[in-house]
């Protein structure tokens, strides 16, 4: 059967439209997935200091006051470490497709977390991003807070916002402990405002090969503060001892549990 001129001028529209179609599909599909914002990989803040809560009585009202102020900060430290791992996550599950800031960026965030894998958008990647960039529950965050710093009173918290016990290794760079040991070098470490001094701390949990244990743990527990304590015994030169005493911090102050590990998104 002959096809006479005018359909055959159809079927080749026809398919010249569904050739543009595939590859307009293909162009659609293969081009570079749109940029997503990169938010600053270390948290900055105004010059503050802490409140006088020796001002305030030894115990619960002390305690209350510690816990008051000091959650939201840690809430607004978690949203930014939340926000940096979400970034994280999603350009990793981006693979070949980043472009070169995106690839820089991703550069400085496993430099920065210190991590061990290559810094390529792989499954090996994801993981170790997954395991290292993530919040720390506001109860453990207040325990080890109260416990450190004297419930925000102790010198170092006063005169440095140093609220839990780091240390530094460059002369000037901090407080010299009044009790140092014959030969040691270590300051406390001094920040700008308590925010800073909660985002290191959240920072050297997650980066900090001593804390590989409690990272796991808080993987494979949900962010649950009792379980992230038992990889502690490597904060305090007190092993142990120090784990039972934060355990029983959480314990006792059971109702930091329910605090969000941010603050809520009006």
């Amino acid at each position: 059967m002959q096809l006479s001129n005018q359909r055959l001028t159809k079927l080749a529209v026809a398919s010249f439209v569904l050739l543009a179609l595939a590859i307009g599909l293909t162009l659609v599909v293969t081009k570079r997935l749109p940029l997503i914002d990169l938010p600053a990989i270390k948290l900055t803040t105004d010059a503050e200091s802490l409140p006088d809560f020796a001002a305030y009585p030894a115990g619960p009202v002390r305690k209350q006051m510690f816990a008051d102020y000091l959650a939201p900060l840690v809430q607004q430290a978690n949203q930014h470490v939340l926000d940096v791992r979400q970034a994280a996550l999603t350009l990793v599950q981006q693979g070949n497709q980043l472009g070169q800031p995106e690839r820089q960026w991703l550069q400085q965030i496993c430099d920065t977390y210190r991590v061990a894998v290559d810094c390529q958008a792989n499954d090996a990647l994801y993981d170790e991003l997954n395991l290292r960039i993530n919040a720390v529950p506001v109860s453990l965050a207040l325990a080890q807070g109260a416990k450190e710093s004297g419930w925000g009173t102790s010198r170092f918290a006063r005169q440095g916002n140093n609220l839990f016990g780091h240390w530094c290794f460059q002369a000037g760079c901090g407080l010299v402990p009044l009790n140092r040991n014959a030969g040691a070098d270590h300051e406390v470490a001094v920040f700008d405002s308590p925010l800073m001094a909660i985002a290191a701390y959240i920072h050297n949990i997650n980066s900090h090969r001593a804390y590989q244990a409690m990272r796991e743990q808080r993987l494979a527990n949900d962010l649950n503060a009792q379980a992230m304590a038992k990889g502690l015994s490597k904060y305090s030169e007190r092993g142990q001892a120090y784990v039972d005493e934060v355990s029983k911090m959480l314990r006792q102050n059971h109702a930091w549990s329910d605090i969000a590990l941010t603050r809520p998104q009006l």
